[in-house]
């Protein structure tokens, strides 16, 4: 948002008397009853209860890592909030749920997940670059999700009775705002499964 300053130019008239002691022995002085007009004060700002927090989507793909896997599409909804500081320094938290689409053959169709992260980068203006780690949990979808769905992944996660599995994410991008209030950006992130030492999506022996 742009906004303009607009200065006020006061001109004020001053009388000058000119003494019968010589051509150079003069004094202003101010007529009776006039007086300078002060600029008017700016109104405090009042802080915005918004500025920080983060609503959005997330479409990524995954690609599985040797013999036996396979690649897919998954989409995630997030909230999150960050705090920029005088140093440029952001740190910032988001929650995310979504689907992760399975990448094991014979496994399950793709699973439900939620997690949380945390997030360091620097403001470098529209353009800030950061890094996250984060973990979560998920529980293997029967289905694959054709609209992944934030209600739910979440609604799986919680009410279903499978004991699912727990991973972490290490993850570098950057955001760039478009706008004060639409920022797009890119990352690539590693994702390790810990249930068990089993990927969710791997069939028990």
């Amino acid at each position: 948002m742009l906004k303009f300053l607009s200065c006020g130019l006061v001109i004020s008239a001053l009388a000058i008397t000119a003494s019968k002691a010589g051509p150079f022995d003069v004094a202003p002085s101010l007529p009776e009853g006039t007086g300078f007009a002060l600029p008017p004060t700016a109104a405090p700002q009042k802080p915005d209860p918004w500025k920080g927090l983060t609503l959005g989507t997330d479409v990524f793909a995954i690609s599985g890592l040797g013999k036996g896997t396979r690649s897919g599409f998954g989409a995630e909804g997030f909230i999150g909030y960050d705090q920029a500081f005088d140093n440029h320094v952001l740190l910032g938290l988001r929650g995310s749920a979504g689907y992760l689409p399975g990448i094991v053959q014979g496994g399950p169709a793709g699973y439900n997940f939620g997690m949380l992260d945390a997030k360091l980068g620097y403001n470098m203006g529209r353009l800030t670059p950061w890094v996250a780690l984060g973990g979560g949990i998920a529980k293997a979808s029967p289905l694959a999700a054709t609209t992944p769905n934030v209600g739910t992944s979440l609604n799986s996660l919680f009410a279903d009775s499978q004991k699912g599995a727990t991973f972490t994410r290490a993850s570098a991008g950057f955001d760039y705002a478009l706008t004060n209030n639409l920022t797009v950006g890119m990352s690539v992130g590693v994702l390790q499964f810990h249930g068990n030492g089993l990927d969710p999506a791997t069939p028990p022996p």
